[in-house]
């Protein structure tokens, strides 16, 4: 059967079925990438170093291990 009118509701959430996005989130700048990289790395000296801006190179002495 067919209705020619919609039922409407005062709260979505009441009817009990799930509500999907449109897939319209804002994606991460180039910025905040880096921001959520530096973020991750463990060394708080080197962490400190990105947060300045500069350039960090790691240089492993294979002689150490």
């Amino acid at each position: 059967m067919i209705k020619d009118s919609i039922e409407t509701i005062a709260n979505p959430f009441d009817d009990g079925k799930h509500i999907v996005g449109l897939g319209n989130k804002r994606k991460k700048n180039k910025y905040e990438k880096l921001l959520e990289e530096i973020e991750k790395e463990k060394d708080l000296e080197i962490k400190a170093e990105l947060r300045k801006g500069n350039e960090v190179t790691i240089i492993e002495d294979s002689r150490l291990h």
